[in-house]
């Protein structure tokens, strides 16, 4: 998840088918952006308190008139769905009959949580076993990757076509499609960052981080649609922010090019009220971009944010993820895992530093369940919850009071450890701390980008669990022959809301998604 940063106008947080007739039919597709002005290059922060997003008819522009009485000009646009982003010296002159709407710009600035320090292994860059399914990957059979068995991902390994044919867009800070569990991934890329412009460098590592969850090569990780191919959309530099208008680029392009789903890792909080009157939005761009990528049969997926907050409410208002279109995902993290309890039917003594945690000891491996990580916005406006690791604070572990499985349960202190996150690819442009695969088990941290050998990384976020969401939506479009429709997506969107109940629709919204459950439903949906 992200967070946005714009001019004092407003205050916001930090945190980011059925088989029928193909809608692409006569589309032609568009596999580079029209470049975007110099103006908005580099690593953007505040747009400033000039810049306005403008909304006209498609295919038309702003009226000549309108801009000249404004004393405005317009810097980039997004054709497909009449949006403009100008600067303008008198905001109010923007209103005339040939306008939809006028709302301020924004940036968006990443941010992620991410493990202060690996434990385990005492040998470095062993040899990964290269395997063909995701069952027999290190990380997963070795435990690690919690995530992938709360959503019940083996499941779909065993029973479907791991998404063949489905297209998973990653809008986002690129993909390193050299590292071993993403090459040949990658099938179209694009750059809407001037100074930036491959994407294939994900000089960040969020994008590389959430691509390899949708899908993979298996070598050392398991994802959740091994079958899936991957499109990306570079939005963001290494460092700074991005344009709302050019996330809203990517979505039409992604949508243009063949994509089956949308991952949004990304997102901010509005809070009201808000002055001038211009400064309350309604997102407007970002509602016509979605609805664009939905009318050509395309599921969109976005992060509900790393702010505790209960949605909806009348406070605040996440944007994209409450767009109407939009799949909003929460975060889980596991309960009982790293510090553990019962030893023999002995209360373990648990120490007050991260533990040292053992994936090959039964009375250390994690067993569930998983509950709402607590940087998650959480209630019922969140459409569903999905794994997205524990997390940290900037001072280091969280501790945090759970009861163990005992009779009567007995209250224990849990210690959280790098292993309660999620486990991805680390980019090898970026400066995250990424791991080497040792049998399976994290060894010691280097620095991505100064590592000879594929590194992966522990983060946490709801950024890492919309990418969870995204690969089971990908499984059910492949289960769909990949046949992009409207109907198809409504499909696949009902069946992602197949989940399990880990708790009450008050705090986990539609409840934590299940692999297995939303398999059965689109069945339902497959003629005989």
């Amino acid at each position: 998840m992200t967070s946005f940063s714009r001019s004092s106008a407003l205050s916001l947080t930090a945190a980011v088918s059925l088989l029928a007739a193909c809608n692409d039919v006569g589309r032609t597709p568009v596999l580079a952006p029209t470049s975007p002005s110099s103006l908005l290059s580099g690593t953007v922060t505040a747009p400033g308190p000039g810049r306005y997003l403008v909304g006209v008819a498609v295919g038309q522009s702003v009226p000549a008139a309108t801009l000249a009485a404004a004393g405005a000009v317009v810097l980039d646009s997004v054709p497909q769905i009449g949006g403009f982003e100008v600067d303008a010296a008198n905001p109010a002159a923007l209103t005339s009959p040939d306008v939809r709407y006028v709302e301020p710009s924004y940036a968006i600035r990443l941010d992620v949580l991410q493990s202060p320090a690996l434990v385990n292994g005492s040998t470095d860059d062993a040899a990964p076993n290269i395997t063909a399914t995701p069952s027999n990957a290190a990380f997963y059979a070795n435990n690690v990757q919690w995530d992938m068995k709360a959503m019940k991902a083996d499941y779909g390994w065993a029973n479907s076509q791991g998404g063949t044919g489905a297209k998973v867009c990653i809008v986002d800070t690129g993909i390193d499609d050299s590292h071993q569990e993403l090459t040949g991934k990658v099938v179209a890329s694009t750059s809407f960052v001037p100074l930036s412009p491959s994407a294939s460098l994900d000089s960040n590592g969020h994008g590389t981080h959430v691509g390899s969850t949708v899908t993979g090569n298996s070598v050392s990780m398991a994802s959740v649609a091994p079958s899936a191919k991957l499109m990306a959309a570079k939005v963001f530099a290494e460092t700074g922010g991005t344009p709302s208008l050019r996330v809203a680029q990517a979505i039409t392009w992604c949508a243009d090019n063949g994509a089956h789903v949308i991952n949004m890792s990304l997102g901010g909080i509005t809070y009201y009220p808000a002055t001038p009157a211009t400064a309350n939005p309604s997102f407007k761009l970002y509602a016509d971009a979605v609805k664009y990528a939905n009318d050509l049969g395309v599921v969109v997926i976005a992060s509900a944010g790393n702010s505790n907050l209960r949605l909806p409410n009348s406070a605040q208002l996440v944007t994209p993820a409450q767009v109407p279109g939009v799949i909003m995902v929460g975060a889980t993290g596991p309960l009982s895992k790293s510090g553990h309890w019962l030893v023999g039917g002995t209360l373990r003594t648990l120490p007050l530093s991260p533990p040292t945690w053992n994936p090959f000891d039964p009375d250390e491996v994690w067993f569930g369940p998983d509950g709402r990580a607590f940087y998650s916005n959480w209630g019922t406006a969140v459409t569903v919850f999905a794994p997205g690791g524990v997390g940290f604070t900037p001072s280091g572990y969280i501790n945090r009071i759970v009861y163990d499985q005992s009779t009567p349960p007995v209250r224990v202190q849990q210690v959280a450890g790098p292993n309660d996150n999620v486990w991805a690819a680390c980019s090898r442009y970026s400066t995250f701390v990424g791991s080497a695969n040792s049998g399976g088990v994290p060894g010691p941290g280097a620095v991505c980008r100064t590592s000879a050998t594929p590194r992966y990384a522990s983060l946490a976020g709801t950024s890492m669990a919309a990418p969870h969401v995204s690969g089971l939506a990908a499984l059910l479009y492949g289960e769909l022959g990949a046949s992009r429709t409207t109907t198809n997506r409504a499909a696949v969107e009902n069946c992602i809301k197949a989940t399990d109940n880990i708790g009450p629709s008050t705090t986990f919204g539609g409840g934590r998604v299940s692999v297995q459950n939303a398999l059965a439903c689109i069945r339902s949906y497959i003629p005989a």
